[in-house]
Parts: structure tokens; C-alpha cells; sequence
């Protein structure tokens, strides 16, 4: 009897591929279970983002297979969060890039250093897979067109959120038509509704003021535990809960300042002129999704066919980065002064 997974959104999934089981239970995939999707936000609303990273592998590949994705997308589709550093995106604020994708910089060096190379040659599955996770085109696509990892991360964020159900969701899903590139959608009201659905997401969810600094003040910590020698590389691979521990250890009185903003009812706000603030930057994402409906030579862009979705488009574009001026009443001194040096 093959293994089934029950996820929150998808509900039952089976594993039914050998190779497929035995990657969910090796190393590199379980510990993905310790690394909040939510990253550096994940500690100020604790309750509402618990998604983690091996939930969304689980999740992009029954994508993958809904969309009649053969079994190397699949295994690339679990496989392509394997390289997250602990915390989720908040080492491309330590490590900055426009791109916001350190952690793809190391794909080749963790797989290559893991179990999964040998699980794939036993199970004649080419490494590719593992170290090529952009070039599947139903998996991976640029902004702003649709994939299975968007598809994913957009709808369980937003499960968690409350914001939707596991009906719209598979609702959804039914509209979706694999493409030579990437996904289209076969109804233009459900490309509309995900469409503003991510919107929402990237607006209250993603890059918002609180999110923004709460991955400022956990990166601001961990570049200090950096150049004090309190960690390392090791721990940035590690899990959010070895990492936190290694940075609450440091003993370090600016550390622990930044660490005490990383708590539910901290308030970060935009302020304008003199005064105190920090200057931080993330990254805003908008879709348009391809639509094809009965009748067209082609698919075309939502934008092209809906006016309320055309001018969301015209004032935020696909890919920006979005820049902070903040503060909190809750930045101790200790810390502040540091700021001010």
C-alpha cells in the first residue's frame, strides 16, 4: 500500500512513486519541516502563518501531478526548496540581490552533499531534477505568469490566512490548463479572483510594513552574529529553531535587542523627515495570468481583457522592490545606538 500524505489544503496525496516516498523521508526533505514559509514573520504572527517549506514541496508537487506533470518535474517540484536557509527569505536581506534568491546560489553544493543523488540514481531519475528546478517549465516560470510553486505558495498562504477554503482552492485548480509555458487559466472570473487574491497576499501578507521589519530586525540580528563569530554558515542551513537558538546563545546585548522585536504585538510604522528610522526594501510581486477560453486563436494576458485588472497592473507592475522608512516604539536604546553609528 503506497503512503498517502493529508495536507490541510490539498487533502490526501498519494505517493504512489517509490522514488517520490523515499525523498519525502530523507534528510534534506524532513528538515523543511522546521523552516517557517513565513520566515522572519513568522514570529509576530505565529498563528497565522504556520505553512512550512516541506508543506509547500508536499503541496508543488501534487500540483505538478494535477497538471499531468511527469515524475521528473514532480521530484523536481518537491525537491526545489531543499536549498532554503533557516528563516525562508530573510538571508537575501543579510545577503542582499535583487533577485531575493541566495538561496538558489547553493543549489548544486547541498544536493550534491546529500542523500539525494544516490536516492535518484537507484531510482533512475536524473539528477537534473534536483539541481535544475527552473528549467521545468510548469514548475518554474518568471513573473508574471503562473506556475505550480506560485499556484501553491499564493492559495496556502491564504488558507491560512482564513482568506479561502479548500473549495475554492480545488475550484480553481479545475480551471487550469498546462501550457508549453507554464500555466493558463480556462476562465477569465478565476484568473480575476487568483489574480487579486495574490495581490492581496503580496499586499497584506508578504511585504507589508510588519513584514518588512520583522526581517529587518532578524536579519539585522544575524548579520551581528555574524561579524561577532557567533554563527556561521552551518547554522544559516540549519532550521528556524537551531538557528534562533544559536542567536539567542550569543550573549549578545544588540542581538538580543533585535531579537526582542521578533515578538507578537511589535509595531512597526512608516514615518516621514527627521527623526529616527531604518531604511529597509522587499520585494513586491504582482501575476497576470494567460488566459485561453473557447473560441481564441491563443491565450491572452488578463490585463489585455480586464479593465479593473489592467489598472492594478499599470500602478504596480510585475517585479518592484519596495523601500521602508520605518520604526518602533519597541527598538531599545542599546540597539538605537547602534543605529545611529
Amino acid at each position: 500500500m503506497c503512503p498517502v500524505y493529508h495536507d490541510a489544503l490539498w487533502g490526501e496525496i498519494s505517493l504512489s512513486e517509490p522514488v517520490l516516498a523515499e525523498l519525502v523521508q530523507s534528510a534534506p526533505v524532513q528538515r523543511l519541516k522546521g523552516i517557517h514559509q513565513a520566515g522572519a514573520s513568522f514570529y509576530l504572527f505565529p498563528d497565522k502563518r504556520p505553512n512550512t517549506r516541506f508543506e509547500h514541496s508536499i503541496g508543488v508537487m501534487h500540483v505538478l501531478a494535477t497538471l499531468g506533470a511527469g515524475l521528473e518535474e514532480r521530484v523536481a517540484g518537491l525537491l526545489h526548496d531543499v536549498p532554503h536557509t533557516a528563516f525562508s527569505h530573510t538571508a537575501d536581506i543579510v545577503f542582499p540581490n535583487d533577485e531575493h534568491n541566495f538561496h538558489e546560489r547553493f543549489q548544486h553544493a547541498i544536493i550534491s552533499d546529500s542523500s539525494i543523488p544516490a536516492i535518484l540514481s537507484k531510482h533512475r531519475v536524473d539528477l537534473k531534477a534536483a539541481l535544475e528546478p527552473d528549467s521545468y517549465p510548469l514548475l518554474e516560470q518568471p513573473l508574471p505568469d503562473l506556475c505550480a510553486d506560485r499556484i501553491d505558495y499564493a492559495l496556502r498562504d491564504m488558507f491560512a490566512t482564513g482568506k479561502i477554503m479548500p473549495e475554492e482552492a480545488g475550484r480553481f485548480m479545475g480551471r487550469l490548463v498546462p501550457a508549453e509555458r507554464g500555466v493558463w487559466v480556462d476562465d477569465a472570473d478565476a484568473a480575476l479572483w487568483f489574480a487579486l487574491l495574490f495581490s492581496e497576499a503580496n499586499d497584506t501578507h508578504w511585504t507589508g510594513p510588519q513584514e518588512a521589519g520583522a526581517y529587518w530586525a532578524l536579519a539585522g540580528a544575524i548579520k551581528r552574529s555574524y561579524d561577532i563569530g557567533a554563527f556561521n554558515d552551518e547554522d544559516l542551513f540549519s532550521t528556524d529553531d537551531a538557528a534562533m537558538a544559536k542567536l539567542r546563545a550569543s550573549g549578545d546585548a544588540v542581538i538580543d535587542a533585535y531579537l526582542r522585536l521578533l515578538t507578537p504585538g511589535t509595531t512597526f510604522y512608516e514615518v516621514n523627515g527627521a527623526g529616527p528610522s531604518i531604511t529597509t526594501r522587499m520585494k513586491q510581486r504582482a501575476v497576470d495570468p494567460l488566459v485561453i477560453e473557447s473560441g481564441w486563436d491563443g491565450p491572452r494576458r488578463l490585463s489585455a481583457i480586464s479593465d479593473e485588472y489592467a489598472k492594478l497592473m499599470a500602478s504596480t507592475g510585475a517585479v518592484r522592490n519596495n523601500y521602508y522608512k520605518l520604526w518602533s516604539d519597541s527598538i531599545e536604546p542599546v540597539l538605537a545606538k547602534t543605529l545611529e553609528g
